[in-house]
């Protein structure tokens, strides 16, 4: 939670890390003196005691406060960086005079990869605990004192009471969740400098391994060590969100435990963009990431719907190769594969934005003719420049500077005469001299 060795080692940067605190708890003063200013302006002038001429004097504390606030934040930054700074340098000093102790020997102790992995990496997370953990540490402990006096004095220390007992809940809250994830923070850093030392030893030895016809072997190894980072990299992220969760709960009073988890919303919501992602690999493999169980009945139907049957046929069907982000693809196609892909995933509501720019004709009538399909069954939300795509839409929303500014059917907006209207004519103007010039 707190190493005190390490402060032994680096005292250098106590001197920052006190200047840290100090800034921070500075612009806590800061912001009471800010906020209660606000306070009784607004309840002089609610009352009608304060006139114009009594603004001028809070308005200038508020603006002398901000300022003050700039300089407080900017030089905790640099004493968090002054901080962290000394303490990798005395780091680094001590590995490297630890090498030149050992000598050549040192590799009976240690692997090359696992030492380039502590005095680069290793060294490198320090940066965090010096700069913002240790004062955010010794911060969070000063702070409930510190509100505790001023709600208090302010009119109500049965408030400040419950603030000075709940507050320091969060701190604790952070060295319960760090005593159990020390143990797989420790098997996640053992496991990732055994990774980086068999990666170097089997690329410095490949010309040995060839001449063998060991690479194999070694690949094998490798890829099983690499699951095992994965396992252990998956339970410290997990840790990390499950000790968010307590942080919500403890800060908010588990306000949050009511959201909608991304999985439900993710099974309600299919969103297809003008710049759908494939993966390398085939057609087949790309349509089942949206219905991983569906038949090859039920994935040439999706691209049946798309009109896509034709072209798939001429080349391998549901084994037609994909390089990297379907690149042999032309955009319409790619396009009616993203939509093919998005009808396997079946969710109740479809937001299509931009789905049918950028194409040719044929595949722009094909998207739209199977979007006008769907929204007979789904509730499809579609985002467009052009407006010839959205005139059979059940209610259309015309956005001008960040605003909705109207909003109806095709024909009543056109009646209206407002902003669709004028948009309207201006895009029937352009598409007329287009087929003209043609």
């Amino acid at each position: 939670m707190f190493d005190k060795r390490l402060m032994r080692m680096c005292p250098e940067s106590k001197k920052y890390i006190a200047g840290n605190i100090l800034l921070q708890f500075l612009e806590l003063c800061l912001n009471a003196v800010m906020i209660v200013t606000a306070a009784v302006t607004v309840e002089n002038v609610y009352k009608g005691t304060w006139g114009v001429s009594d603004l001028p004097l809070p308005l200038c504390v508020a603006a002398a406060t901000v300022l003050l606030r700039f300089f407080t934040t900017r030089y905790a930054v640099r004493m968090s960086y002054l901080a962290s700074r000394t303490v990798k340098r005395v780091m680094r000093e001590k590995i490297y005079e630890k090498l030149l102790a050992l000598g050549v020997s040192y590799r009976e102790h240690v692997s090359t990869a696992e030492l380039v992995q502590e005095s680069v990496e290793g060294v490198d997370q320090l940066e965090s605990y010096f700069g913002q953990y240790v004062p955010q540490f010794f911060y969070a402990f000063m702070a409930p004192l510190a509100l505790f006096f001023l709600f208090g004095f302010g009119g109500s220390w049965t408030a400040a009471a419950v603030l000075l007992v709940c507050v320091p809940l969060i701190p604790g809250a952070i060295m319960t969740v760090q005593k159990i994830a020390k143990k797989i923070l420790a098997k996640y850093w053992g496991q990732y400098t055994r990774l980086g030392s068999t990666f170097l030893e089997n690329l410095q030895g490949m010309t040995t391994l060839k001449t063998y016809q060991a690479d194999g072997i070694k690949n094998e190894e490798m890829n099983r060590e690499s699951e095992e980072f994965r396992k252990v990299t998956m339970a410290v992220l997990t840790m990390q969100l499950n000790s968010i969760t307590i942080m919500d709960f403890v800060a908010y009073g588990g306000a949050d435990v009511g959201t909608v988890p991304e999985s439900r919303l993710m099974k309600a919501v299919t969103y297809i963009g003008s710049r759908s992602v494939f993966f390398k690999g085939t057609v087949r493999e790309n349509l089942l990431t949206a219905c991983p169980g569906a038949s090859d009945e039920r994935l040439l139907q999706a691209v049946r719907d798309c009109a896509l049957e034709d072209f798939l046929n001429a080349e391998q069907g549901l084994d037609t190769p994909l390089t990297e982000n379907a690149g042999n693809l032309s955009g319409g196609q790619k396009q009616r594969l993203a939509l093919a892909r998005a009808i396997l995933h079946d969710s109740p509501v479809y937001i299509f934005d931009e789905a049918a720019s950028n194409i040719d004709v044929e595949s722009e009538e094909a998207i739209l003719t199977r979007i006008r399909a769907m929204a007979g069954e789904k509730t499809v939300v579609m985002i467009s420049h052009r407006l010839a795509s959205v005139t059979d839409a059940d209610r259309i929303y015309v956005m001008e500077n960040g605003a909705a500014v109207e909003s109806g059917r095709h024909e009543e907006l056109l009646a209206h005469g407002g902003v669709y209207a004028r948009l309207w004519r201006t895009q029937q103007a352009l598409e007329q001299y287009g087929r003209e010039a043609v």
